[in-house]
């Protein structure tokens, strides 16, 4: 599980860094990384059968300008933590538009989705 893979993500990290000339060390961290990824993939597969696109889409929307919103308050006072944020409306960018793109996938050659690409 994700939960169980994060820590031996880190500690391997941990690890590699304090040795970055150990091939076995090397060998190890891309393993545990690559058992890492697959348990994210695995779980947001999972949570994507669970959540209708539409209340997906929605809800990135308010995070997006939640997060927005946030980081222009934060410019100021502290621009890291602004930057932080920014990066997350990002990430979220980034997951709307492979919803997005999943989506569209879907309608296969109709004439709306020629019509959006």
């Amino acid at each position: 599980a994700l939960r169980d893979a994060t820590p031996m993500v880190v500690y391997s990290a941990k690890t590699l860094s304090l040795n970055p000339e150990s091939e076995s060390a090397k060998e190890n961290f891309d393993l545990v990384k690559e058992q890492w990824v697959t348990e994210a993939v695995r779980l947001r597969t999972d949570v994507d059968k669970c959540v209708k696109p539409t209340d997906f889409l929605v809800e990135s929307e308010k995070k997006v300008k939640e997060e927005g919103d946030a980081a222009k308050a934060l410019m100021k006072t502290s621009p890291k933590e602004a930057v932080v944020k920014v990066a997350m409306v990002q990430k979220i960018t980034n997951r709307v538009l492979e919803v997005t793109d999943a989506e569209l996938e879907n309608l296969g050659d109709c004439t709306y989705r020629v019509k959006l690409v």
